[in-house]
């Protein structure tokens, strides 16, 4: 049987702990210093871990390729095919157009007032768009759509970027807490969730609450009083509807209920507060408008959000769903770990439950079928054209476009599995548990600099759940709240990934801007890690009594 163990290297913990720390070492050095692709320098640090594993820790060579093989599974399973569902969805919505009339209805909204729309876009359609696909395509939509509103480039992009933070958390159906919740301790991944969630619903809502604060000061700080009433309410009920959907919904819906609800309540606000708009800021309302469009426009959003909840939230439809989970003995590794409670008796590990239709891709991608049927038969006489050979045909666009991304996430699991049952996480664990109650000020920053650098909260989540599990339970307090703390500081993080600035700057038609979008943000992303890293530090004093 395997023992970790948290001085194999040389008998020192210290020394121990910096050897576990090559494998993400490599991947943020050839990531942000070298500027590798993030699939090849996965590759490596995955080598690389291996290598540390075996020689290093004195892993089983059978074991520690099974440990990466069974993080590649989890990868697979669920989290790229719900990436890939959710960029089919999206995809079909551009194919036929009807995305140009969602647009439109935000700019009836905003009652011909530019600063109201492009809040709108940014917070409302953006979050949308992070709930349910993320992977860098709400910043390239939203900007795009800045830009027709007449913004310039250059603001566009950073309006976009800084829009962009709080619904990280629940990107693409909540991937990050599902890809934390598959790490973690605790043999139920959906209670690892859970956990999760309960700790993440008293961080996020907060900075969902000052976003449309500073996206107001980004857009029009001249008048920023005028704005301020808005910016109040739409912060308020984005913050309450994260609150409410987490605790009493589902995580996976927590970045798309909570827009759709902030545009209804604002679409109601606008009828009766109307602030003075400069003539900078004033725009033509849509006059082209019919119901059915306006219908079918949120028709595939609202038919996610329903299977989604059928499937999660109807005890017999989801009794019949999770009935064709798998339940595995991995090979090479269950029965094979000593639990961490007690070294002389086998572990859990590599007892697992693969989802078939339960997971939420299955859900996803249901929704995205009925959605290509019904705009295959709805056409409005050729206007929105779409053909069952364009529904296939989309569907492997989008799995092609995530090819490099899918393979960053199999890598990136795989590294964090390894890591985690060969000791590596425990090792580094027990050093920072050291730090006491400063660790508290540490974990936000750690999940920023992880996702900074390599362009995922769902990675930065991979990397370091098990570690900030491990450390927060050494010094007292519950393991799912630094992983909703590294979840936070991710967030923001964000804002500053080269993946988002190469993103953003393709998409305002200047990718040799990147450095200059670096510096336009980079005061934002350090005022907002300040605000979640007091946050965090709140609760984390609360919580430790």
């Amino acid at each position: 049987m395997f023992v970790p163990n948290v001085t194999a290297v040389g008998g020192l913990l210290w020394l121990s702990a910096l050897v576990a720390l090559l494998p993400v070492a490599v991947f943020f050095v050839l990531v942000g210093a070298v500027r590798m692709r993030s699939h090849w320098a996965g590759a490596i640090a995955l080598g690389v871990g291996l290598l540390v594993a075996i020689a290093g820790f004195r892993m089983p060579v059978d074991m520690a390729i099974a440990a990466a093989l069974l993080g590649a599974e989890n990868g697979l399973m669920p989290i790229v095919i719900i990436v890939i569902a959710a960029v089919w969805l999206h995809r079909l919505m551009e194919a036929t157009g009807r995305e140009t009339d969602l647009r439109k209805v935000f700019s009836a909204v905003g009652q011909g007032d530019l600063r109201i729309q492009a809040m709108l876009i940014a917070l409302c359609f953006g979050g949308l768009l992070e709930g349910l696909s993320g992977f860098g395509v709400p910043v390239a939509v939203v900007t795009a759509l800045l830009l027709g509103l007449g913004f310039k480039p250059m603001k566009a992009a950073v309006i976009a970027l800084v829009a962009n933070t709080s619904p990280v958390a629940y990107a693409a159906f909540g991937v990050p807490i599902t890809t934390a919740a598959a790490l973690l301790s605790g043999h139920d991944p959906i209670q690892n969730a859970a956990d999760i969630t309960y700790y993440v619903s008293c961080t996020e809502p907060a900075i969902a609450f000052v976003m449309p604060f500073a996206l107001s000061l980004l857009i029009d700080k001249d008048h920023f009083r005028h704005m301020f009433p808005l910016a109040f309410v739409m912060g308020l009920v984005e913050g309450i509807g994260q609150f409410l959907t987490l605790r009493f919904v589902s995580f996976e819906l927590g970045g798309v209920l909570p827009p759709i609800v902030t545009f209804l309540v604002v679409a109601l606000m606008v009828m009766v507060y109307r602030p003075p708009v400069p003539s900078e800021f004033v725009t033509e309302k849509p006059t082209d408008l019919r119901v059915g469009r306006v219908a079918l426009a949120v028709m595939p959003y609202g038919l996610v959000i329903v299977i989604l909840s059928v499937g999660r939230m109807v005890p017999q439809v989801a009794k019949v769903l999770t009935a064709t989970d798998l339940h595995v003995a991995w090979p090479a590794l269950a029965g094979r770990v000593a639990s961490p409670d007690n070294p002389s008796v086998a572990g859990n590990i590599g007892n697992i439950t693969i989802p078939i239709l339960s997971q939420p891709g299955v859900l996803i991608a249901m929704a995205a079928l009925v959605t290509g049927l019904v705009f295959t038969l709805v056409t409005e006489g050729g206007k929105y054209p779409l053909g069952f050979k364009q529904i296939g045909a989309k569907l492997w666009s989008a799995i092609y476009s995530m090819r490099y991304s899918a393979a960053t996430i199999l890598e990136v699991m795989a590294l964090a599995y390894l890591m985690n049952i060969s000791g590596m996480v425990l090792t580094i664990g027990t050093l920072l548990a050291g730090t006491g109650t400063f660790f508290l000020l540490l974990s936000p920053m750690i999940g920023y600099l992880g996702t900074a650098i390599s362009g995922s909260t769902t990675s930065a989540n991979a990397l370091f759940a098990s570690l900030q599990e491990t450390t927060a339970l050494q010094i007292g307090l519950p393991g799912a709240f630094a992983v909703a703390a590294n979840t936070a500081g991710g967030v923001i993080g964000k804002l500053i990934a080269p993946q988002s600035l190469a993103i953003a700057a393709a998409a305002m038609g200047e990718p040799e801007k990147e450095t200059d979008l670096l510096h336009e943000v980079l005061g934002w992303s350090f005022y907002l890690l300040l605000f979640a890293v007091f946050i965090c530090f709140v609760w984390g004093m609360i919580f430790l009594g």
